[in-house]
C-alpha cells in the first residue's frame, strides 16, 4: 500500500494584494495560490501555481469562487500526486 501524501493547507484570508480573499493548497513540493476577489455581481476567482494562472472564472457569490477554487487546487494536486505515484 503507498503512503498518502500530506496536503497542506492555509485557509482563506484577508489579503490586500489580491483586492479580495486569498488561500494556499500544496503537496509534494507543488503550492497552488487560490484568490477571490469580490465583483459586482459575484465574485472572480483564480488558481496560480508560481506566476502562472492554470484556472480562472467567475462565479456567482465569493463563496461559490471559493469552492470551485478547492476544488480546481484538489484536483490538479491529485494529478500531480498519481503521476508520481507511477514514475
Amino acid at each position: 500500500m503507498r503512503k498518502m501524501k500530506a496536503v497542506k493547507w492555509i485557509g482563506w484570508r484577508p489579503d490586500e494584494d489580491v483586492c479580495g480573499e486569498a488561500a494556499m493548497m500544496a503537496a509534494s513540493g507543488k503550492f497552488f495560490d487560490l484568490v477571490v476577489t469580490p465583483i459586482e455581481r459575484g465574485a472572480v476567482w483564480d488558481v496560480i501555481d508560481g506566476g502562472d494562472r492554470i484556472a480562472s472564472e467567475e462565479a456567482d457569490s465569493v463563496e461559490e469562487a471559493k469552492r470551485k477554487a478547492e476544488t480546481v487546487a484538489r484536483r490538479a494536486l491529485i494529478r500531480i500526486v498519481k503521476k508520481e505515484g507511477t514514475s
